[in-house]
């Protein structure tokens, strides 16, 4: 079981709320950075045991458009998560 931080960070603060979260969990946790346009997010693969975290800011009640088509492309393979936002 891993323990993977998926991060919607563009200006540093959800970024720290995931840290000080995730921190609890795991000091080695698997960081996916949802800012980083140049990972491709298809090849990201959740095992369905690994404990995953989402952080992501919210503007107006929704999360960054980007941020869920970047989300979306990643399989999760039914692993369990814990939304911070």
């Amino acid at each position: 079981m891993n323990v993977v931080e998926i991060v919607f960070s563009p200006t540093g603060g959800t970024e720290k709320v995931a840290n000080i979260i995730g921190g609890h969990w795991s000091s080695n946790a698997v960081r996916i950075d949802l800012s980083d346009s140049k990972i491709d997010f298809a090849k990201c693969n959740i095992e369905k045991d690994d404990m995953v975290l989402i952080a992501t800011p919210s503007f107006g009640g929704r999360a960054p458009a980007v941020a869920i088509e970047r989300l979306k492309q990643i399989r999760g393979n039914g692993a369990k998560c814990t939304l911070v936002c």
